[in-house]
């Protein structure tokens, strides 16, 4: 960001090492660790994003506010508490917004009954750009149309998280 703060993120189901310290349940899952640094590279906070299944988060984008909104995918194996409380398929995605402090603001989940995955986010005038990709015509993609087995999407985020606009990339394949 301006400040010259890093976010970062990776997946791992270490919880000792470099990891140690951070709060996280025992599970055997993958799971992803958001990083916040300074400009000089020491850590400021980190958050491990688990839950009963594995979780990828790939895209990170600072906010003008300090913060920073993640974007990825995440398989839960049963009803979880938290950022996933509420699961479609057999793989959603997911938005997450962090503020300077490394407190959630909000989580979006977006997926319908099959596979969905969220593979980037930006920040645009008003909210967010969300890219990703689905196989799903309910859900968060009810009433869209698909044209083939997996379908490309753009979806709108206003700056609380809410869909505002889809606009699916389909094929015939």
């Amino acid at each position: 960001n301006e400040d010259g703060d890093i976010f970062a993120t990776c997946v791992t189901a270490s919880t000792d090492m470099d990891f140690s310290g951070i709060k996280y349940h025992l599970t055997a899952s993958l799971n992803t660790v958001l990083l916040k640094l300074d400009k000089k590279g020491n850590l400021e906070w980190a958050k491990y994003l688990d839950n009963t299944g594995n979780s990828e988060y790939n895209s990170v984008v600072a906010t003008e506010d300090g913060g920073c909104v993640i974007g990825g995918s995440f398989q839960i194996y049963k009803r979880a508490d938290g950022i996933y409380s509420k699961t479609y398929g057999a793989s959603d995605g997911n938005i997450i917004r962090y503020n300077a402090k490394g407190e959630v603001c909000w989580a979006t989940p977006l997926g319908g009954s099959a596979n969905d995955y969220v593979l980037g986010v930006a920040q645009v005038k008003g909210g967010f750009a969300v890219v990703g990709c689905t196989r799903s015509n309910d859900g968060t993609f009810l009433g869209q149309k698909l044209g083939g087995e997996e379908d490309g999407f753009i979806l709108y985020l206003d700056d609380n998280g809410k869909v505002s606009a889809t606009v699916m990339l389909d094929g015939s394949k």
